[in-house]
């Protein structure tokens, strides 16, 4: 189960509108540029939910801000093997306190584990950078080659 969801401050309306399916989102003969559910501000998003072919997360939320003012807005992604535990896990980050400090956990649990493997910051970057040349060689670490000539 995948959930896409949106935190918004205490005191704001949600709207809720949310759609699920691209070609809906997208409209006909449109583009990821160009998307009709964009095109104008009136148009609410069909709220479809459930498996579709081509699936899409797209949320829609109407703030309406004084000048000068802010808001906190939040997007939150997250997959579990049940809609019940997807439920739960979502039920967990409803304020930015909450979600901030799950950050904090992470990262304090990442740095742990670096430290356990003797890794550094510098290691790690070298690593990234050596997975990215073996996911994506193209380009990456080319020898540079010398231009021919004819003679």
């Amino acid at each position: 189960m995948l959930v896409h969801a949106m935190i918004i401050e205490a005191g704001r309306k949600v709207t809720g509108d949310h759609e699920s399916d691209r070609a809906k989102f997208l409209g006909r003969s449109q583009t990821m540029h160009t998307p009709l559910a964009l095109q104008n501000s009136n148009r609410h998003l069909s709220g479809t939910t459930g498996g579709t072919l081509d699936p899409i997360l797209s949320l829609a939320q109407n703030i309406d801000l004084k000048p000068h003012a802010k808001t906190r807005v939040t997007f939150l992604t997250l997959a579990a093997p049940s809609h019940t535990e997807a439920l739960e896990k979502l039920s967990r980050y409803q304020t930015g306190q909450s979600i901030h400090r799950a950050f904090d956990e992470s990262r304090a649990q990442s740095e742990h584990e670096l430290l356990d493997l003797g890794l550094n910051a510098y290691a790690v970057e070298n690593i990234q950078r050596l997975l990215s040349a073996l996911l994506y060689p193209q380009g990456y670490c080319v020898p540079h080659r010398m231009s021919s000539h004819k003679t």
